[in-house]
């Protein structure tokens, strides 16, 4: 049900419009079909809560190593959201690995 709102909703915004309005706008459409579509209401609200650290990891790219923070970050977390936009440092000024290269030597990145 909510694959085709979110289709529909794009398909009639765009014949209307050449280009996005904003960067979000799937979250609008999945936010308007959670407000007034029961089914996907129940079905969202069904899903249980995991990944509580998934935007956590980013905040320590660039620091340097610590294997109790990487511990907590990942003792209830499997999947984390990371961006190619920023710079990410394998190093510090220091030299030591940051979380980054951290997991770019453990994963051979």
């Amino acid at each position: 049900m909510l694959p085709r709102f979110v289709m529909n909703a794009f398909y009639y915004y765009y014949i209307q419009n050449e280009q996005s309005a904003d960067y979000f706008m799937i979250d609008y459409f999945i936010n308007i079909a959670y407000e007034h579509i029961a089914k996907v209401t129940e079905d969202i609200d069904m899903i249980d809560y995991s990944q509580p650290q998934a935007l956590r990891m980013a905040d320590h790219r660039n620091v340097a190593y610590d294997e109790e923070v990487y511990s907590k970050l990942t003792e209830d977390t499997d999947l984390f959201k990371l961006t190619y936009k920023d710079h990410i440092a394998r190093q510090n000024i220091i030299g030591r690995d940051t979380l980054f290269g951290f997991l770019c030597r453990e994963y051979g990145v």
